[in-house]
This record gives structure tokens, C-alpha cells and sequence, in this order.
């Protein structure tokens, strides 16, 4: 997994330690910058978790593994962290409780030897340049931006359709993953959603928000505004049609068969009354008259078309 493909994602992650199993657990709004800072603290020896430090020391960075469990909207991040603390048991949490420091307190130790390694990294001329530049506005002269300019004009004008085309697909295989994703994850959120469905007051926030958002005139005017505009009545016809020209579909919720439609329009051409055909099959006037005129059932072909 690259966790550059993280960036901005928000969900729960797990850091595993391959050689004992032991797991740490933990959330983020942007997955990819906890991710990596939990790297760049435990290289440094400053890990805030101190058994998590310990075992990076002894087994080394290839020991380690990162995954997420599951992505989710960055205000039910806490909450699906705790259902995963509940779930697996994570040895290397110091805090039962997710989005909370409960429970941990660091040692007179801990705290001396933490002080230590700031001190002496600190007083490394190399990474006090480092931090610097890091933070230090680059010096952009007109010269690099004209040339930066040309080379990008001469790239897309060279290779832009391949390009898009390629960035087009990119971001269709990002949407699908993100919607469909493993079996397993689908699995895990699935019994994650359950679980926290059942507690009392998850459901009493979620039914008080719909409530709120039934009684806002605002939101009710937008709803009417979008049932009312041309673009949603197009989109809900091209639906239908589509639905409709399912067979199974069909087979599940179409009256007539394709052939009896076929047989009430060739008798309708052939001289015989609305009247007569409704009572033969049992339904309206107008309704035969939508039928043979092809506004129902427009997926049968008319007789002329065969």
C-alpha cells in the first residue's frame, strides 16, 4: 500500500509488529500525514508510545506493517476507532478510550530520556538546516517560472490526450475502489455500522438530524427546487426507461407478456374497438390506448418495426 494514495482519506489505521502480533490502533482525518509522522517519531526515537518505541528499537522498521481497517467521513472517525479498540484488543494502546489521552501518563524517565533526544537532536547543526529549509520560502526567479511554463505547454501539448485519458480512468478506478472496496473491508464496515447502530444514542443523533433537516424550510425549498427542475425529471426518466428494459425486471413486474402486447396491437390495427380490447384483458381504455400508441411498453417493438 503507498501512502501517498492516503492523502486527505480519513478513517482507522493499524500499525502491526509482525514478529510478536501485538497492534496499535488509531484514527486520523488525513490518514497519509499520521501515518508518515508516526514514521519520522519512531526513526527519531521520540514516539509518544513508549512500548510501540521499545519494539521498533529491537525488531527495526521491516518488523512493521501499516493498514487501514476502514475509511470513513472525519466526524465518525472516533467512533468506528472505538468500536475497532473493542474489537481487537490493540496491545500497543496505552488509553482505552479513542480520542482521548486517558489513561496515560508518561514516567519520570520517559519524560528525562524523551528530553534527551530533542536536546541532542537539536543540537545537530545538519538537522536544525533541515527543519529550516523545510519551512524557508523558496526563491523563485522569473527565468525557472518561463521555463517551467514552456515545458509544461510542450508536455500537454505532446502527450495531453494520453494524459486525461489516463487521469479520466485513474479517478473512475479510484471512485469504484473507494465505493466497492475488498469483500472483507465491505464486511468489516458492515458489522461496524450494525454495532454502532445499536447504541441508543448514535440513533438518536442520527433520527434528531433527519428530523432537523424535515422541518428547515430551506432544506425543504431546495428539495421542491430539485423535484421540480428539468435536469431531475430527465435524470428520473432515463432511470425508468433503463429499469424497464431490464427483462428480469420486466418478468417481475410487467403485466402482459412482450407477445400479448405484440397480439393487442395487431388486433387494434386490424379494426378492433379500445373498449373491446380493455375488457378482454382487464384493464383501462386509456391504458390500452398508451399500449397500442407505444407510450407503454416502448420497449416491444410496434408491429410496423418488425
Amino acid at each position: 500500500m503507498r501512502i501517498e494514495s492516503l492523502e486527505f482519506k480519513s478513517g482507522v489505521y493499524a500499525i502491526r509488529n509482525t514478529r510478536n502480533g501485538k497492534t496499535y490502533i488509531g484514527s486520523s482525518v488525513n490518514l497519509a500525514s499520521r501515518i508518515k509522522s508516526h514514521a519520522s517519531r519512531m526513526r527519531n526515537g521520540v514516539s509518544k508510545n513508549r512500548y510501540l518505541q521499545a519494539d521498533w528499537d529491537s525488531h527495526g522498521p521491516e518488523a512493521f506493517s501499516v493498514e487501514v481497517l476502514v475509511y470513513c467521513l472525519p466526524e465518525h472517525c472516533v467512533s468506528y476507532e472505538q468500536q475497532c479498540f473493542n474489537a481487537f484488543r490493540p496491545e500497543y494502546n496505552i488509553s482505552p478510550n479513542a480520542g482521548s489521552q486517558t489513561g496515560w501518563s508518561p514516567t519520570t524517565e520517559h519524560a528525562k530520556a524523551h528530553s534527551n533526544r530533542m536536546l541532542k537532536l537539536w543540537s545537530d547543526p545538519v538537522f536544525r538546516e533541515k527543519v529550516r529549509a523545510k519551512y524557508r520560502s523558496p526563491v523563485v526567479t522569473d527565468e525557472y517560472r518561463t521555463k517551467v511554463s514552456e515545458g509544461l505547454r510542450q508536455h500537454w501539448q505532446d502527450h495531453g490526450d494520453a494524459r486525461r485519458l489516463a487521469m479520466k480512468s485513474r479517478r473512475k478506478s479510484k471512485v469504484a475502489s473507494r465505493r466497492n472496496g475488498s469483500p472483507e473491508l465491505s464486511e468489516f464496515r458492515s458489522v461496524l455500522s450494525r454495532s454502532l447502530w445499536e447504541v441508543r444514542a448514535y440513533r438518536e443523533k442520527v433520527e434528531s438530524a433527519f428530523d432537523a433537516a424535515r422541518s428547515d424550510p430551506e432544506v425543504q425549498k431546495k428539495r421542491l427546487e430539485t423535484l421540480a427542475s428539468e435536469s431531475h425529471k430527465a435524470k428520473l426518466k432515463v432511470n425508468a426507461k433503463a429499469l424497464w428494459s431490464d427483462p428480469e425486471y420486466r418478468a417481475k413486474n410487467c403485466k402482459f407478456t412482450d407477445e400479448q402486447i405484440t397480439a393487442m396491437r395487431l388486433a387494434k390495427r386490424s379494426g378492433a374497438k379500445l373498449k373491446e380490447l380493455a375488457s378482454e384483458y382487464g384493464i383501462s381504455v386509456p391504458q390500452v390506448s398508451a399500449i397500442c400508441t407505444g407510450r407503454q411498453y416502448h420497449w416491444v417493438l410496434m408491429p410496423a418495426d418488425k
